[in-house]
């Protein structure tokens, strides 16, 4: 029984430490992933939880976005979030007059003309943000959240091309694929 014991805890052992170098040389060794960067939702009890967010008029749904970065690097990244109105027919929230966008600093942000909306991370650093959606009017509705742009369809993880929030010549932005589609606000 002792030498049973013994090997379960030599084998244990081992597999922690071999976790323990792959926790410690994330993005190391491949020059390909030196410069990517991941985006998505901060969720403090399950990555597959459900953000739902239900603002009364002029109240915050306040979302947290979390970067994984495990580098500082001389730049700074951007990162987009992507907010659609999930009416079937014609929109019926309208930025501007139904509800505002506030970047972490509390300043009022507006989209790109892609629809995204931007945060920007100094020097790359991990950490996370708040995007907040102020509902400014009595106008029912829904809106979806996005870090990943919702005009190249659902992502998969076998296509990194639908994963990609923003890419420039010194970096890459991933979305995470279990985000898609979970966080939500509701204008009831």
């Amino acid at each position: 029984m002792k030498n049973k014991i013994s090997t379960l805890a030599a084998v244990a052992t081992l597999l922690l430490a071999g976790c323990k170098d792959v926790i410690n040389t994330w993005g190391d060794g491949d020059p390909a992933l030196e410069h990517v960067y991941y985006v998505g939702f901060y969720k403090p009890t399950s990555y597959k939880a459900m953000l739902d967010y239900n603002p009364a008029q002029g109240d915050t749904a306040s979302i947290p976005v979390q970067l994984h970065s495990e580098r500082v690097r001389s730049y700074s990244i951007t990162t987009n979030l992507w907010i659609a109105d999930t009416a079937s027919a014609a929109p019926l929230l309208s930025q501007g007059s139904d509800y505002i966008v506030l970047g972490d600093n509390g300043a009022a942000i507006s989209p790109s003309a892609s629809g995204a909306y931007s945060l920007t991370w100094p020097q790359a650093v991990k950490g996370k943000q708040t995007l907040s959606i102020v509902r400014k009017s009595a106008t029912k509705g829904q809106l979806k959240v996005n870090t990943l742009d919702p005009a190249k369809g659902t992502p998969t993880g076998t296509d990194i091309a639908t994963t990609v929030n923003n890419s420039t010549a010194e970096y890459e932005v991933r979305g995470l694929t279990h985000d898609w589609n979970t966080v939500t606000v509701n204008f009831k």
